[in-house]
């Protein structure tokens, strides 16, 4: 399994690449995916994406991510959440939320699209 350092600059970074088994992300733009792993049904990566803001209707796995750099506003029935540098937050599946952003969003992501995503789930994101 590749070991991921993360103390050289992004753009020096040489990290493997997996293929896509995230079909229908509604997070595609700049992730890239860096470990998959089919019998425990998880992948892991990186995403940068520039300015969003989109709804996610019934989020489809469960999604863990830490934010390298920039900010992200996550808002539900009535509530937001505002994480930064350093936040770790939690996408439940079948969350609903709107996903909001201005300039770069950097950040790590570990994806459960197999059957970690199965279960009782939070509806709101978690910090």
């Amino acid at each position: 399994m590749p070991l991921l350092h993360y103390c050289q600059p992004p753009n020096d970074r040489q990290l493997p690449r997996a293929p896509q088994p995230l079909h229908a992300d509604p997070l595609a733009a700049g992730r890239e995916l860096h470990l998959h792993d089919g019998r425990l049904g998880y992948v892991m990566g990186s995403a940068v994406a520039h300015s969003a803001d989109c709804q996610l209707d019934d989020y489809p796995w469960v999604e863990v991510s830490l934010i390298e750099a920039g900010e992200l506003q996550l808002e539900w029935e009535g509530n937001a959440l505002y994480l930064k540098a350093g936040d770790a937050f939690i996408l439940p599946r079948g969350l609903s939320c709107r996903w909001r952003h201005s300039g770069e969003l950097r950040r790590l992501f570990m994806a459960f699209p197999g059957r970690a995503s199965e279960g009782p789930m939070p509806q709101a994101p978690v910090l």
